[in-house]
């Protein structure tokens, strides 16, 4: 299965304004009969004034049932 999903926020104040936005996309298989896993990659930015940042990551998850 593959989803993805994409998340935009805005926000203001006298001082600033701020700006967020992530994707995500996800990758999960059942690996065996009680195994399944998954692999996302996400991005967010933020445009904050006082802290703009840009993070990437990559999530790799296994699930086992007993």
């Amino acid at each position: 299965n593959l989803t993805g999903s994409l998340q935009r926020s805005e926000g203001s104040t006298a001082a600033q304004s701020t700006r967020l936005s992530t994707w995500l996309l996800v990758y999960s298989a059942r690996l065996g009969m009680r195994t399944n896993g998954s692999l996302s990659v996400r991005h967010t930015e933020s445009t904050s004034v006082a802290t703009p940042y840009t993070e990437n990551a990559l999530i790799g998850k296994i699930d086992f049932r007993f």
